[in-house]
């Protein structure tokens, strides 16, 4: 994912024998890994709105929680602590909360926290969802979820109340999507 500016992309890699989270110029040079969390999966790695922040997924403590740490990954801090399976971390896009995907209620569903206060999190959807991002007027939240056979389905709601309502399928996979200025992205599988 690039940075806001465009400057800086984050990725994860396993090249240095682990899975740590990496960034490196927009340009793919000067590589670096920003995180070394441990355990055997750290990835997802998101910049905040302005650049200073990074948010990402670990289970460097046994389970898969949210992660954020500053830019050059110095200082890692726990965002969840639920035994349920937490991922697919994103920034809201005024950057006062993170949304992610969490089955801590049974089913996956995507929640919202704030990442200053912490807090307990709060459950955005009702009938599935995992990744999930904001429009970039922060009106309207769109998200994936699993339809009946197992496949991938994009979704929308408004950033507060309101319906659940579905956009298009199929999306090859949870996170083969984006919303930016100019529409929505996406990786259709049916395509051929």
């Amino acid at each position: 994912r690039f940075s806001a500016d465009g400057a800086e992309v984050l990725f994860s890699s396993d090249r240095s024998g682990s899975c740590p989270v990496w960034t490196s110029d927009a340009d793919g040079t000067d590589a670096r890994p920003v995180t070394s969390m441990g355990g055997t999966m750290t990835s997802a790695g998101r910049f905040s709105p302005d650049g200073k922040t990074i948010v990402f997924v670990s289970n460097a403590d046994g389970q898969m929680d949210v992660y954020l740490t500053d830019s050059d990954g110095r200082t890692p801090r726990r965002l969840t602590d639920d035994p349920g399976h937490d991922s697919a971390a994103t920034f809201s896009r005024d950057g006062r909360r993170v949304y992610f995907a969490s089955n801590r209620s049974g089913t996956f569903q995507v929640w919202k926290v704030s990442p200053d206060a912490g807090g307990p999190p709060v459950r955005v959807t009702k009938d599935g969802g995992f990744c999930a991002v904001e429009s970039p007027d922060g009106r309207t939240l769109y998200y994936t979820r699993r339809d009946a056979v197992g496949g991938w389905e994009l979704w929308k709601r408004p950033v507060g109340e309101g319906a659940e309502t579905r956009v298009l399928a199929p999306v090859a996979t949870w996170g083969d999507f984006d919303v930016t200025a100019q529409g929505l992205t996406w990786i259709d599988r049916s395509a051929k």
